[in-house]
């Protein structure tokens, strides 16, 4: 069959479909044999995401507890230090690290400890982990604040000693 004319619409070349060109017996084998399940074949994990996963999970447990202890009254938290790394939301970072928490070691449990692990669990895993990256996200800026103004203090000291 030579190309297509442009004028012609689709409708006019192929037949329409009017049965499911196979019997029950193709269908009951395709059924059987041809298909997955819908998350896809669990793979292995690199060890490096694997550690990366736990070590979110180790951060955010840490951290949820410290923020359960402030949004519950049982610890004290003011100041720009506390402003910084709670961004003056303790209870919503709280919940984000709740999520993660959870999240990761629900998808542990059913991915055997995050190292063989199927696609929806793994975005599921993806998404927690990034619930508690945003959670630690201010622990981590109050840490480069603090690293920053020790390298400018040991650069003035350096500074002072070389003039003396």
């Amino acid at each position: 069959m030579g190309p297509l004319p442009d004028d012609l619409p689709i409708s006019h070349v192929l037949p329409p479909i009017t049965r499911i060109p196979m019997s029950d017996a193709a269908l009951a084998q395709f059924v059987a044999t041809g298909t997955r399940p819908w998350g896809g074949e669990a793979v292995e994990m690199p060890d490096a995401v694997t550690a990366w996963f736990w070590a979110v999970l180790a951060a955010n447990t840490g951290f949820g507890a410290w923020l359960a202890a402030v949004v519950f009254g049982h610890a004290q938290c003011s100041g720009l230090s506390c402003a910084v790394a709670t961004w003056d939301r303790p209870g919503f970072l709280l919940v984000l690290a709740a999520v993660c928490v959870v999240t990761i070691t629900t998808v542990s449990v059913l991915s055997h400890g995050l190292t063989n692990i199927a696609p929806v669990p793994l975005s599921i895993a993806v998404t927690g982990a990034a619930c508690g990256v945003v959670a630690v996200a201010g622990i981590a800026a109050l840490l480069a604040l603090v690293v920053t103004g020790l390298a400018i203090a040991g650069g003035v000291l350096v500074a002072v000693i070389d003039r003396i």
